[in-house]
């Protein structure tokens, strides 16, 4: 029986050859036509160099009318962004610095068997029987007998089916927020229709915190996207993934961009860094050097027909011009304390829409304080006559679609985790006048949404979203100054990381990272930039650690929800295969002294704190001792440098301070140190020459990271708005320490309108 390959599998992953999907499990992975392109180039030439010619030559029948440096580079960003992969610490698309490129992972080719058994038709009726091929990226091991498995021809009906499922419950369930039951008593029963994302959002700049994108627009046809950031305004060709650099400045905080409706300029706003004025440019697609088209000006927007431009003055007056700048006139003013975020225009151009923004103040006799209000309010372009109002209407950003559907965001800014929800009105589109109280569409992956845009047909949407991630710096110990030194960032990829070792010799952080989709240990040298895997669990890896021999790494494996501590492994020093290490009863947390002794397990069994001797290849030994259960929190306990102590937080908010326990024949020898005047104490982690302790504390606003000597004599080494921990070198002479990231960057969407 012939056979033809049908599919390659590389991870979680299937690529369909010949449906041209790439599927994760159950669910479909939206690529663009290129990104198809792409990884089909790469997984049929796995293993071998891709030359950056050989994707242009993939990519584009004219690679010399398209910018091909850029558009690699982009299409390459983008496919790693869906496969989740980091450029740092490549799965999948390893860079060959100078020649090219090279896809690493294990390949399997899928082969569809083209006649079938009789026998095998009648046990598995209308399924197509498929084999497994030997692993492409191995090829000198022993050959793998092909593996037969089942996969349903109506499988692509299913999905149909489960999309239209999933998108029912999605309309049915969505969650109207509490102040919009006051618009749902004023509006009509009418239906919103509800979209369906065709997949998650995925980003398409991979900006770092220090050149933050601070906002974007998807042009009409939905073919270009613009953005601004620190170098400047950009535009990218999203099929091509082709960017070009319209306007180079780094004096320039770009606050909003439009396109005219011809796609052959946009308008930028926003404020000059060096005189702080604001500033509305037109920027030609054609070459042609940008023109201010209005001074004291911003958040403009061209109207539908390219005619006119709206824009707002000191955030409290709207004023209507043509679209050269010319005849400007003011259409609305807001009282001192209001202001203006955000305005539009109506789809068919007779009005214009905006957010009118009450700060709270506090009334005359100062026994009341009124709540923040937001209002939208269309009024009509040409009169300033009002068309509609609705109060708790609350967006930084919108759109409306023709049809009257208005889009927006809600951010949560109270709260962990922060989330942001877009929410779908539908509206008169002539004026603006809610139909239905605002719904909920779907969750977003950042914390904080802002400039929402679509293109006319609303199938392709963008938002600059923030994320926080973070990350591991490190800086030199100077217990003589008041802070650290030479403070450095020593983690540079999309993931989240904590520090909890080093090495014994100082050349690396040993940190839990999530950067492959779940927790695993890595170690992150000084003098690289990329981490290197060393131990991962089918759960979360975390809370690594160093036996004081310097020849195992410890760690703790969290599954579940919520996360419990289910086993405990060890790994050689330079990486390898995890080897559970024996342990009985309920499993806590351990720790190990840098320099002398053993390792120690604490566990919680009933009213006490039982801690046990802990050894690499034995397992749990002997009890050591036990003191009365005390409010406990990961990682608030730390053995001092030569094996002898334990320092751990007393979590007293009366009484704060860091409790060091010896144990003997005699039972627990406990001594108190205050550390009174910076709020609840956390964590203790003992300083590499035993003579003090990193003390982590936590006030009403913020987190400090303290020494204190066995004197009590208290130094703040670095306040946070974040937990915050010190991970001491053997030698003394450095710490490493976790830090918040805040990245701004532009996401797109496929959205399927009904």
């Amino acid at each position: 029986m012939a056979r033809e390959i049908t599919a390659f599998q590389f991870g979680p992953f299937v690529l369909d050859l010949k449906r041209h999907e790439l599927m994760r499990g159950a669910a479909r992975v939206h690529l663009s036509v290129s990104q198809m392109k792409l990884l089909e180039l790469f997984v049929e030439r796995a293993g071998e160099l891709v030359t950056r010619n050989d994707i242009a030559v993939v990519l584009w029948e004219q690679p010399e009318a398209v910018d091909v440096a850029n558009g690699i580079n982009t299409a390459l960003n983008r496919l790693r962004a869906q496969l989740g992969d980091d450029r740092t610490s490549p799965m999948y698309i390893e860079t060959v610095i100078g020649l090219g490129y090279r896809f690493i992972a294990k390949v399997e080719s899928i082969q569809a068997v083209r006649e079938t058994s009789t026998a095998a038709q009648a046990e598995n009726g209308p399924e197509l029987a498929i084999a497994v091929s030997a692993a492409i990226l191995e090829p000198h091991q022993e050959q793998v007998l092909p593996t037969v498995l089942s996969v349903p021809r109506r499988w692509s009906s299913l999905r149909i089916v489960l999309l239209i499922i999933a998108g029912a419950i999605l309309a049915g369930t969505c969650l109207v927020l509490w102040k919009h039951q006051r618009i749902a008593a004023r509006v009509s029963s009418t239906s919103v229709v509800m979209p369906i994302m065709d997949g998650p959002l995925r980003p398409v700049t991979f900006n770092d915190d220090d050149n933050a994108v601070t906002t974007e627009a998807v042009s009409p046809s939905g073919k270009m996207m613009a953005y601004s950031d620190l170098s400047g305004v950009s535009v990218r060709w999203l099929a091509s993934g082709a960017e070009r650099l319209l306007l180079a400045s780094t004096t320039f905080h770009g606050t909003r961009i439009a396109w005219a409706p011809d796609e052959q300029s946009l308008l930028l706003s926003g404020s000059r860094l060096d005189t702080r004025t604001s500033e509305v440019w037109s920027i030609s697609l054609q070459r042609v050097a940008p023109q201010k088209l209005v001074d004291d000006a911003d958040l403009a927007v061209i109207s539908p027909d390219g005619r006119r431009v709206a824009f707002v003055r000191d955030r409290k007056e709207i004023w209507i011009a043509a679209a050269d700048g010319q005849g400007a006139r003011k259409l609305v003013s807001v009282d001192e304390h209001e202001s203006i975020p955000f305005v539009f225009w109506l789809p068919g151009g007779r009005g214009v829409a905006y957010e009118r923004y009450s700060l709270n103040r506090v009334s005359p006799s100062a026994s009341t304080q009124e709540e923040d209000q937001w209002t939208y309010e269309v009024v009509d372009a040409d009169t300033g006559r009002q068309l509609a109002k609705e109060e708790d209407v609350r967006f930084e950003s919108a759109y409306m679609l023709r049809d009257g559907r208005l889009f927006f965001p809600i951010n949560e800014r109270i709260g962990a985790p922060r989330r942001t929800r877009l929410m779908i009105a539908a509206t008169d589109p002539q004026t603006g006048r809610f139909l239905t109280a605002p719904q909920k569409v779907f969750t977003l992956d950042g914390d904080f949404a802002t400039c929402l845009t679509a293109s006319l047909s609303g199938m392709e949407m963008g938002v600059v979203l923030q994320s926080h991630k973070s990350d591991v710096f490190v800086g030199d110990l100077n217990l003589a100054g008041s802070t650290l030194q030479n403070v450095i960032r020593i983690t540079h990829h999309s993931a989240n990381n904590y520090p909890h070792a080093w090495l014994p010799d100082g050349s690396a952080v040993l940190m839990e990272s999530n950067m492959i989709g779940r927790d695993a240990i890595y170690q992150q040298r000084l003098a690289r930039q990329t981490p290197e895997l060393l131990a991962q669990v089918p759960g979360r890896a975390v809370m690594e650690e160093v036996t004081p021999d310097g020849k195992w790494i410890l760690f703790v494996e969290f599954s579940g929800a919520p996360p419990k501590a289910i086993a405990i492994y060890r790994v050689p020093l330079r990486g390898g295969k995890p080897e559970e290490v024996l342990t009985t009863g309920p499993l806590g947390e351990f720790h190990c002294p840098l320099h002398n002794g053993g390792c120690i397990l604490r566990e919680h069994v009933g009213n006490q704190l039982i801690y046990f001797a802990l050894d690499p290849i034995a397992g749990m030994g002997k009890e050591l001792g036990r003191t009365a259960w005390e409010r406990d929190l990961l990682g608030d306990w730390s053995v001092s440098p030569d094996g002898t102590t334990i320092a751990a937080a007393n979590h007293d908010v009366v009484h704060p301070g860091v409790r060091f326990i010896t144990f003997s024949s005699s039972g627990p020898r406990i001594r108190e140190l205050p550390i009174e005047g910076f709020g609840t104490i956390l964590g203790s982690v003992w300083a590499a020459d035993g003579k003090g302790v990193f003390v982590e504390a936590k006030n009403e606003s913020a987190y400090d990271l303290l020494f204190a000597d066995m004197s009590g004599h208290i130094k703040v080494l670095r306040e946070a708005i974040h937990p915050i921990w010190a991970s001491p070198s053997r030698d003394g002479k450095k710490i490493a320490f976790p830090s918040l990231i805040i990245n701004n960057n532009v996401w797109l969407g496929s959205v399927a309108h009904m």
